[in-house]
């Protein structure tokens, strides 16, 4: 099978970096932290209340609404546990 590759642009923030990712059919655009030292991209999905927010002020870290995995019809599960 033929690899496949997509390019994005890199945005610089304060001390980090982000791209665009379009997850999903049809796509849902997920603005993520870029982390060389990790293996792992995650994002928030539609089940999670607190993810990113500041418990002080209640001010949201994400600059997208989370993925919405009723709304794609290639959503699969996955796990970070073995």
């Amino acid at each position: 099978e033929e690899a496949t590759y997509e390019t994005g642009t890199l945005y610089q923030g304060y001390g980090t970096h982000y791209i665009d990712l379009w997850v999903g059919s049809p796509p849902q655009r997920q603005t993520v932290i870029v982390d060389t030292g990790s293996s792992t991209t995650a994002f928030p999905c539609s089940e999670c209340i607190d993810c990113g927010v500041d418990e002080d002020t209640g001010e949201h870290y994400h600059m997208d609404p989370n993925f919405d995995e009723a709304k794609s019809t290639t959503f699969q599960q996955s796990s970070c546990r073995p």
